[in-house]
């Protein structure tokens, strides 16, 4: 399997978050929601699109976005984007849930 040089990035930073920090455990817990504290969700000109996700604090925290939930699930996209001979081969069609968290953590 061969991943981009920034996924890797952002694997090794996730494992390494809670030695930074002086935590014994290799996997913090993450804590989630969706009340946007921040009130960033909507902030974004539409030339620029949305957050889908942000972190809180710099710290194993994060909110999502009601665009997130708007993206489709795998199955989904896949069942779709391979029946339009247009979008196949487009990878960027396939963008949904789990490659927005995958390219996160």
């Amino acid at each position: 399997m061969i991943l981009t040089d920034c996924v890797v990035e952002n694997l090794l930073h996730a494992h390494v978050y809670s030695y930074i920090h002086g935590a014994k455990a290799s996997n913090p817990d993450i804590h989630v929601r969706c009340d946007d504290p921040y009130k960033v969700c909507g902030s974004c000109s539409v030339g620029q699109g949305e957050y889908l996700a942000y972190n809180i604090g710099n710290e194993p925290h994060i909110n999502f976005c009601p665009g997130y939930f708007r993206l489709g699930e795998l199955s989904a996209i896949v069942h779709e984007v391979t029946g339009n001979k247009t979008l196949k081969e487009d990878m960027d069609a396939y963008y949904n849930r789990g490659t927005f968290l995958f390219s996160i953590f």
